[in-house]
């Protein structure tokens, strides 16, 4: 004889249990994903910013090779860079070909970019066009300069008795860990003074713009982040003086 069908027993699918089980790990699995992907991303972008350093400063070597200084604040003549003149010194890379650059078309006005010029990371400062030029407008970086590079006339900003050129020559750089270029939360260069200051509200040094701080391309081509933890006494010409030598 065949035993009754116990009707008691499910006979397919499953139950409310099984499923809410299975909608809990899918769900725990997809949070992971989630955070691996946005981990995953973030060390892109860190990356991105790094190679854009690395690249900035073989560009700035490349120029001080061919004009024997280096780009400076705010004293380059686009025709003749050895002049002294009123643009700044991502102008002088990206109208001598320095940096790899492209031009687009941006609410209206043509623009000329260069990717290496901006942060991945700074969406609160995707730069903006350059207006006191000609179309394409050179595209404004986020990575400050150090202004200890020059300023009009060649004087050193920290010092009112700095008349030298010291800052056009190559053999002008005895400290070569000085911060060159730096991310920066809205200008395009840097003041080792209030503007360079975890203390103050002012700070253009983002303080977690890469999790931990801002990165920073040094004189010798070293990428470092620049952080309150790592350079707690930010303002110390140390960190900013290519002169800068220890007592």
């Amino acid at each position: 004889m065949k035993p009754l069908p116990d009707t008691n027993r499910a006979t397919g699918g499953f139950t409310l249990v099984e499923l809410l089980t299975v909608i809990a790990i899918i769900a725990v699995l997809g949070s992971l994903a989630i955070v691996g992907i946005q981990s995953a991303m973030k060390n892109a972008r860190d990356s991105r910013c790094s190679g854009n350093l690395r690249a900035l400063h073989i560009g700035m070597s490349l120029y001080s090779t061919d004009w024997k200084h280096w780009p400076t604040l705010n004293r380059e003549t686009p025709s003749n860079p050895a002049l002294y003149g009123t643009q700044p010194w991502y102008y002088s890379l990206l109208q001598g070909g320095y940096i790899i650059t492209r031009k687009e078309t941006i609410d209206g006005y043509l623009c000329l970019k260069a990717d290496a010029l901006i942060c991945p990371s700074n969406d609160a400062n995707p730069g903006s066009r350059y207006t006191w030029t000609s179309a394409p407008y050179p595209w404004i970086p986020n990575y400050a300069i150090n202004s200890y590079w020059g300023t009009n006339n060649g004087k050193d900003p920290q010092s009112v008795n700095a008349t030298n050129d010291w800052v056009r020559t190559l053999g002008g750089i005895v400290n070569p860990s000085a911060i060159l270029l730096i991310d920066s939360s809205s200008s395009p260069s840097l003041y080792p003074s209030s503007n360079a200051d975890w203390a103050s509200s002012g700070c253009l040094i983002p303080r977690n713009l890469h999790g931990t701080g801002a990165h920073a391309v040094l004189a010798n081509g070293a990428v470092i982040t620049v952080s309150p933890a790592s350079h707690p006494d930010i303002k110390d010409p140390k960190y900013w003086d290519p002169r800068y030598t220890a007592n």
